[in-house]
């Protein structure tokens, strides 16, 4: 609104159109036949008709402000409602892992997590390790009404015995020798959504019946409290032990398994579903190009498709790792290939990366064969300098400086 029509609207009149406009007549009103109009009475006319301008003035600022706060608070609802609505986006696409599942096996499997996530029943994964347990159990949280909330992991296995129940169900200050505040759980911290409690087989058979009562009746009790707290939260539990087996060892309470496999899922392995290894090898190579297109040739997938992967994906990460070091030109090759000694090839007869043969070894400078079996030990010892060295009868300091002249990951 301009200021003209804001002034129009108000009725507000210069102070010379009260007055009539011949200077002889402005001692009294035209056409009033009243008295004349002293100063004084004209003045003051002249200042309320100005307040009830201001205060005209003043309703309508005040009737613009209004509009104006209405429509800036519909533009901040709509912003909170895009933000809303981008960050239950990301929630999804951050718990919605690149699963290959090219094998019917797999094929299968994936609609029956897609199954399970619309649920919200315990869930138990098992299988051998490296198999993807955690990230099958990242999926059915993606997909799962809980998305946008926390997803709590908890790995029973990495923690000592003492601290596991306060990392699960927290503690009180004083509860316990450096206790010296308040902690919240994993399990309070996951309120609303998921918490993954991976290596469950792990879980020590003290504590397994307090896990069993909060899968009851979803409380707990915080170390050093009497108090029952509830928590409004979707388990999902996985081992690679079997757990009928613990049963009946005695190191796992049978009550406490039957609560947990209410939907049990267990996680083919990846000889099982070996169509799978071409499209595994692109997504891992992918991640370790740094900028470089890495492929594997025929003869090394063939290779890669024959092996039994004990150590399953996570092997197979292993192994491609070592090979983009040894490789040239962003071609792996079948002798780039390093297997874990613990490996056993479905085809024992045939000669592997480590059993290289005569053609393999023919034309290859000595450096390089040199640069390979550093590189191939330095791996398999898990980086442990001493240990390498030992293994390659060399010195210690032979080994640090060809780390330094090759430029190895190590």
């Amino acid at each position: 609104m301009t200021p003209h029509s804001i002034f129009d609207s108000a009725n507000i009149s210069s102070p010379s159109h009260n007055l009539p406009s011949d200077p002889s007549q402005r001692g009294s009103l035209s056409g009033t036949g009243s008295d004349t109009l002293t100063a004084p009475r004209t003045a003051s006319s002249i200042a309320a008709s100005n307040e009830a301008s201001i205060e005209a003035l003043q309703q309508v600022i005040a009737h613009e402000e209004r509009e104006q706060s209405a429509l800036s608070q519909a533009n901040v609802d709509e912003l909170k409602r895009l933000q809303n609505q981008l960050e239950s986006t990301l929630a999804r696409v951050r718990f919605q892992p690149n699963i290959i599942s090219k094998s019917p096996v797999m094929a299968r499997l994936m609609q029956r997590l897609d199954a399970v996530a619309q649920s919200d029943l315990t869930v138990l994964l098992t299988g051998e390790s490296g198999t993807g347990k955690s990230l099958l159990a990242q999926h059915i949280h993606g997909r799962s009404a809980r998305a946008e909330r926390p997803f709590v992991v908890i790995n029973c296995s990495a923690l000592p015995s003492e601290l596991i129940e306060s990392e699960l169900f927290g503690h009180t200050k004083g509860a316990f020798t450096g206790a010296a505040g308040e902690r919240l759980g994993r399990i309070e911290a996951a309120e609303g959504g998921t918490i993954f409690l991976d290596e469950i087989g792990e879980l020590p058979l003290a504590l397994q019946p307090k896990l069993l009562t909060f899968l009851q009746d979803q409380t707990f009790q915080r170390i050093g409290s009497d108090r029952d707290h509830r928590a409004n939260v979707r388990v999902i539990a996985a081992t690679n032990r079997d757990l009928l087996e613990e049963c009946r060892a005695g190191r796992f309470r049978e009550d406490l398994y039957f609560r947990l496999s209410v939907l049990p899922l267990p996680i083919p392995a990846l000889r099982e579903r070996s169509e799978e290894i071409a499209a595994l090898a692109d997504q891992i190579l992918a991640r370790h190009s740094r900028g470089v297109r890495l492929r594997l040739d025929r003869l090394a997938l063939e290779r890669l498709e024959r092996h039994t992967w004990p150590g399953n994906v996570r092997e197979l990460e292993n192994v491609l790792a070592r090979a983009t070091v040894f490789c040239r030109d962003g071609v792996i090759r079948e002798e780039d290939l390093v297997f874990d000694p613990a490996s056993t090839d479905r085809t024992p007869a045939k000669a592997g990366p480590g059993d290289l043969t005569d053609d393999m070894l023919a034309g290859v400078k000595l450096e390089e064969l040199e640069r390979r079996a550093i590189t191939a030990t330095l791996y398999l010892v898990g980086g442990n300098k001493a240990k390498a060295a030992r293994v390659l009868g060399i010195s210690e300091r032979s080994v640090y400086n060809k780390i330094a002249r090759w430029s190895l990951p190590f």
